[in-house]
């Protein structure tokens, strides 16, 4: 399905919660900015768009994905009520960063730091007004010091991945804390499209054409255990987020989205 009628520069987050897929998408010139697109996908057989409109400030471009927590959208920047999801209303702007990705467990939000190269805590008990509480750098993987791409979390953990492919796993606490690393499996630039509730993470390089399924379930042993491929429409750049027995991907090139079973 068509996510935009006229062209945009293609779409950079994707989130599903509770029935519904929320999609940043950019709009060049002259309109120039970004959009969020909400999607009906109750029925995965028949998605539909409920409404795609312009977000308030003309910079504010989520990466990859984009937290909610309640009915609080933290896209980008912005944190937007989507009580009404015909009718997202912007509630502040509130939070300044370079993020590359973020989520949220319980009362904190995780914001994948791109410039900073860490990994950022922030205390959102006021879904409102967040403040920032910890700082994060990752250290004794293959890619120490590298550029942090993606962070998600399962039950009581962080997952993150670097540049060049490592995935650490860390405590989702106010201080998270490492308790282990991934090197191998994994290639280039690994977005994290979610979890499931099995116990495994699912994961797209930004580069190929398929996504991988990771055993996550005990920190010490992380394993790459199943591939899934992509038509070639979604070679490269393409998105994704995983909910219940679905994935949903979408890819710059297309500006569409697409379900694809995985149970």
């Amino acid at each position: 399905m068509r996510l935009h009628a006229e062209r945009t520069d293609g779409v950079t987050a994707i989130s599903v919660v509770g029935g519904y897929a929320y999609i940043a998408l950019l709009t060049p010139e002259p309109e120039w900015g970004s959009r969020l697109a909400i999607v009906d996908v109750q029925d995965s057989a028949r998605p539909q768009l409920i409404t795609n409109t312009p977000v308030w400030y003309i910079f504010d471009i989520p990466s990859f994905s984009i937290p909610i927590l309640g009915h609080y959208l933290y896209f980008g920047q912005s944190i937007i009520d989507v009580t009404v999801p015909r009718s997202p209303n912007l509630v502040s702007f509130e939070i300044r960063s370079s993020a590359q990705s973020a989520t949220i467990q319980a009362t904190y939000l995780y914001r994948a730091e791109f410039f900073e190269r860490s990994l950022v805590t922030w205390d959102v008990s006021d879904a409102r007004y967040p403040r920032r509480l910890e700082n994060t750098r990752l250290r004794g993987g293959p890619t120490d010091g590298r550029e942090i791409i993606d962070v998600k979390q399962l039950g009581d953990s962080l997952y993150v991945t670097e540049q060049g492919g490592a995935l650490h796993v860390l405590s989702a606490d106010s201080r998270p804390a490492v308790r282990g690393v991934m090197s191998g499996g994994l290639t280039g630039i690994p977005r994290i499209m979610g979890t499931d509730p099995t116990g495994f993470l699912y994961i797209k390089d930004q580069e190929w054409d398929y996504f991988s399924r990771v055993d996550v379930r005990d920190a010490t042993h992380l394993s790459v255990v199943e591939e899934f491929e992509l038509t070639p429409s979604y070679a490269a750049n393409g998105f994704g987020a995983v909910s219940g027995a679905y994935a949903y991907v979408v890819t710059p090139s297309y500006d569409d989205l697409r379900v694809i079973r995985i149970h």
